[in-house]
């Protein structure tokens, strides 16, 4: 008998946790708690819990940042004005470059921007606008993140630049296969 009580107990906190982490079941007071929206979203690889917060706390800075964290295809669903906010883009690619495809078509073509994205992921190079590939600074620090596998996204004007390519090589940036 006190076998089934103690897994009786068990189950009961088990669901209490998943009601708890779930916004779906929620009551009102809980989708507007930045706190329990905050828990959901940085536990759901899904990205579901998102859209059960509050439209305020959907379009709260700390709350989409972290739901991008747990599932990065939210930012792509996530209200466009934060989308085209140049310190939220900036935080949001310093951590996942590759998030760059999200941003707002004039962020793509800021090299600070591009920069920050290419040093986390240097496969974000394909995300860029065409500002940020033309410089080869830019390329340069998105092959050198990628140990070079970032050469297949950079542009024709990099990849035909012969003393650049060599420098890279004999800084060992990238291999002569890479190329």
């Amino acid at each position: 008998m006190i076998l089934p009580l103690k897994l009786f107990r068990l189950l009961k906190l088990f669901l209490r946790l998943i009601l708890q982490l779930s916004l779906e079941f929620a009551s009102s007071s809980t989708r507007h708690s930045p706190e329990h929206v905050l828990d959901a979203v940085s536990h759901d690889a899904k990205g579901q819990q998102y859209f059960w917060a509050s439209e305020a706390l959907q379009a709260n800075h700390n709350i989409v940042l972290a739901a991008t964290k747990a599932c990065p295809d939210i930012l792509g669903r996530v209200a466009v004005t934060l989308r085209t906010q140049k310190n939220f883009i900036m935080e949001a690619v310093t951590s996942n470059g590759n998030l760059m495809q999200y941003a707002a078509g004039w962020l793509r073509d800021q090299v600070d921007v591009a920069v920050a994205a290419v040093s986390e992921n240097g496969n974000a190079l394909r995300f860029l606008g065409a500002i940020p590939l033309a410089d080869a600074d830019v390329v340069v620090a998105a092959i050198n993140s990628s140990k070079g596998h970032a050469m297949q996204c950079a542009p024709p004007a990099v990849t035909a630049n012969k003393p650049l390519i060599q420098r890279m090589i004999r800084n060992r940036h990238i291999t002569r296969a890479g190329i």
